[in-house]
């Protein structure tokens, strides 16, 4: 019976071997020699080449400085226009603020076609990093960003707390890419 069981394991063993064996055997006759008629052939003609898409993109970014005198409780700020014929894609967005103690500010991101139709907007979460000198704090965020910009459209930062003063930096970055 101890046989039995050690001539069966064997077996098995055996067994096995021999299909890994066949089955990397196919794979090493294939990758030598591969299957026989499996040409690529291309369709298009001189005359008829495949469209191509210019993937062209040239870096971009802005910096924007907005100070608000004490009583305002907010203010826009236009970005650069686009180059014409192009767009504004911004991936990335950065702030610092530096408010009073007792302000909580906002900074808002808008894109709008006219000014006047419903824009987009991005807020930034802002988080306080702390005392800057007595009485007033710095206040900070770092967002990616999908926001789209062609010519006319209406770029805007709009930064605000509970009532000035305070100053608000902001650093956006992406490319600029032909408008389609």
């Amino acid at each position: 019976m101890r046989n039995r069981g050690a001539i069966t394991f064997a077996m098995l063993g055996l067994g096995t071997l021999a299909a890994l064996l066949a089955l990397g055997w196919a794979n090493l006759a294939l990758a030598q020699g591969g299957p026989p008629n499996r040409d690529v052939r291309v369709v298009n003609t001189p005359a008829e080449p495949v469209p191509v898409k210019s993937a062209a993109r040239k870096p971009w970014q802005a910096s924007l400085q907005l100070d608000l005198a004490e009583g305002e409780s907010s203010r826009l700020v236009s970005l650069p226009a686009p180059s014409t014929g192009k767009r504004i894609v911004i991936e990335w967005g950065s702030a610092q603020l530096l408010v009073l103690r007792s302000q909580v500010p906002y900074i808002q991101f808008i894109v709008s076609m006219t000014g006047n139709d419903p824009s987009v907007g991005h807020g930034f979460a802002l988080t306080n990093v702390g005392a800057y000198s007595e009485g007033q704090y710095v206040w900070q965020s770092s967002h990616m960003l999908r926001l789209t910009a062609a010519q006319g459209m209406v770029r805007v930062l709009r930064a605000g707390g509970s009532n000035g003063p305070f100053f608000a930096s902001l650093s956006l970055a992406g490319y600029e890419e032909d408008n389609e």
